[in-house]
């Protein structure tokens, strides 16, 4: 099965499962542009997405050493909940300028923005298809087990 993967920190990670959802950024974030919609950003590259790195890292390696770890969450990637860059743009009603200046700021980390998914809805654990931690340099699958009270 081919995946789209939203990547994150090791320090996300905990936050993520205990609600059993990837939330929209304007739910986990006080950065917020007007006429952008909140969104749960996937990429379809399969190594890192350039843009997921914390602006306050320089290598993934660094970012899992300040950040508890990497982990990237998977889904098909043509489930119908996700919209590609062109229709997300779309669905923006801001200035086309801001939009341009994403694309460039993306092109400039070393990311295309033709990779990006995007869903405009948390994504829950029902709808993840696979789950991967980043140790040693590599990808590996981990089963995660939801807690039932």
């Amino acid at each position: 099965m081919n995946y789209c993967w939203h990547y994150t920190t090791g320090r996300c990670f905990r936050g993520i499962v205990e609600t059993a959802a990837i939330l929209t950024e304007d739910a986990t974030t006080d950065i917020i542009i007007d006429g952008i919609p909140g969104a749960v950003w996937f990429s379809t590259r399969l190594d890192f997405e350039p843009t997921a790195l914390k602006m306050d890292c320089t290598s993934i390696e660094e970012m899992v050493r300040r950040h508890e770890g990497l982990v990237r969450f998977g889904v098909p990637l043509n489930a119908a909940f996700l919209l590609t860059w062109e229709q997300f743009k779309q669905r923006c009603t801001c200035r086309k300028k801001i939009l341009k200046s994403l694309e460039r700021v993306a092109a400039k980390r070393g990311s295309n923005v033709k990779n990006f998914r995007a869903s405009l809805e948390p994504v829950t654990w029902e709808q993840w298809a696979a789950v991967d931690v980043y140790d040693e340099g590599q990808w590996a699958r981990v089963k995660i087990t939801r807690k039932t009270e």
